[in-house]
């Protein structure tokens, strides 16, 4: 399914983000006040909309780097060094391996460049609904624990991203046939 979505245009991505936005800030705004009037919850429309094309542009640019530089053809060639760049068993095939080794190098790259805005992003908003929790209702631990999860990732990715990579490594067998990583 992801080397489907890789390949996808921008206007699909934007339709598969922006719905789910909409329908779940439609049922938000529904559920925190249920006075609220119908066109009060047609916002959530263009609010949907206007995060699906921006979400989708920003995605399609995304994929389409992850496509240059994994530089296979095959759709499930591509599926396998997207999956071999982040778990499971190291692929046998040179191709595939060196095509998930450049990958995860981008993984990588993109991880480093996010760490210190998602710190400053995550932290905060630790400590707002942490103050929220405890001021006003238990259920904004759930948004607490969302963002104390995405901090944690924030930090563990990146060190299993740079073991990845070193599994991935070209082998000196490839190095000496002149395989060598773009």
């Amino acid at each position: 399914m992801r080397s489907r979505l890789i390949t996808a245009p921008w206007w699909v991505l934007a339709l598969i983000v922006g719905t789910p936005v909409s329908a779940f800030l439609a049922l938000f705004l529904h559920l925190t006040d249920p006075y609220l009037d119908f066109p009060g919850v047609l916002f959530a429309l263009p609010a949907g909309a206007i995060v699906g094309l921006a979400v989708g542009r920003l995605t399609a640019e995304t994929n389409a780097q992850t496509m240059e530089v994994a530089a296979l053809d095959n759709q499930d060639e591509l599926a396998q060094a997207l999956r071999a760049s982040r778990r499971g068993p190291v692929p046998t095939d040179p191709r595939i391996r060196q095509a998930a080794h450049r990958l995860a190098v981008l993984h990588l790259s993109r991880f480093k460049r996010q760490q210190t805005s998602a710190a400053w992003t995550f932290v905060p908003l630790c400590m707002l609904y942490t103050g929220l929790a405890i001021n006003s209702s238990p259920w904004w631990l759930l948004a607490l624990a969302f963002f104390a999860l995405m901090l944690a990732l924030n930090r563990v990715l990146p060190t299993r991203t740079a073991r990845r990579i070193i599994e991935l490594a070209p082998t000196n067998d490839e190095h000496d046939t002149g395989q060598a990583v773009r």
